[in-house]
């Protein structure tokens, strides 16, 4: 803007000509002020925009902050309902536990049959050859073994006090490949021993069944057959030898053989040859019982009570 009377240049919002002293026309400065206030409200709304760009920013930090909390919210929830689910599977795994418990110990199980005590189902060091004992008259007492197919049997542990198991694999033996032998012995020399074979001869079932019969009855003094044939169905051959170790006939021996498809089974008792009446009726049901609880003898009936054994034979 410069000065009316002389064209001298004056400064913004000026009164009087620094040159010449003349008063500024009213109109000059209120154009200035004019000029003033458009680079104000320009300024205004400059600062205006950037406030709401900031609002605008802030706001979305804010509701991207929400959400955040919002997922935050549903994350805790969900661990917090995790919690509340592993609090739940352990104490079901708790109430199971203590459920199995009271099984075991009898509480709260009206029908639970409790067991002899353990010393009479097992094979001890210490146990002494009775044949007048409650678990050889009872075979509800006997201990029961129960291996692959029919290799299951059961016995009277309180006789023996000695036992041997193995699976061990043993090829070349004189059946085939002996797959699974159970020796027990006992303290008077009684032995009995469990064996099972797979087969590796060609043989049919009816002459491998008579070969086992014959390898067997050589190692025998004075053997006699009690069962020796073929079933009527020709799947099995059943031996069973029975005769004395020696000469001296001090040993009695209870030899079951069975050969059935791919299997030979076994099943060999040793036993004191009993010197009077009522211990060969002790030991003779004892052998009964050994064989009606053995799974590969074929058995027809089950075990029957001393007392039944007794009325059968007089």
């Amino acid at each position: 803007m410069n000065c009316e009377k002389c064209g001298a240049k004056l400064r913004e919002g000026a009164r009087f000509c620094p040159k010449c002293g003349s008063e500024i026309a009213v109109a000059q400065t209120k154009t200035g002020i004019k000029s003033n206030k458009v680079i104000c409200l320009l300024i205004i709304s400059v600062a205006l925009t950037v406030i709401a760009v900031v609002t605008v920013l802030f706001a979305g930090r804010e509701r991207n902050a929400k959400s955040e909390d919002s997922s935050y919210g549903v994350n805790v929830y969900s661990e917090r309902e995790d919690t509340v689910n592993e609090k739940a599977i352990d104490d079901t795994e708790e109430s199971l536990e203590e459920e199995m418990m009271s099984e075991q110990t009898g509480e709260d199980t009206d029908d639970l049959i409790m067991s002899e005590p353990a010393e009479v189902y097992r094979v001890l060091d210490d146990n002494v050859a009775d044949y007048n004992s409650t678990q050889l008259l009872d075979y509800r007492l006997y201990n029961r073994y129960e291996g692959q197919d029919k290799y299951m049997y059961g016995y009277p542990a309180s006789l023996f006090n000695s036992y041997y198991e193995s699976d061990e694999i043993k090829p070349g033996e004189c059946y085939g490949t002996r797959i699974h032998q159970n020796a027990y012995s006992a303290s008077d020399d009684s032995y009995v021993c469990f064996n099972m074979y797979e087969r590796t001869d060609s043989f049919s079932i009816s002459d491998m069944g008579m070969y086992t019969y014959n390898y067997e009855a050589q190692y025998l003094t004075d053997p006699q057959p009690v069962i020796n044939g073929l079933s009527s169905d020709e799947q099995c051959y059943m031996s069973i030898l029975v005769g004395f170790t020696d000469e001296t006939r001090n040993t009695s021996v209870y030899n079951l053989v069975r050969t059935e498809g791919e299997y030979i089974y076994q099943m060999k008792i040793y036993y004191p040859t009993p010197g009077d009446i009522e211990s060969k009726k002790h030991t003779d049901y004892y052998i009964d019982c050994m064989y009606r609880l053995c799974e590969f003898s074929n058995h027809q009936s089950s075990p029957r009570s001393y007392e039944e054994y007794i009325e059968s034979i007089d």
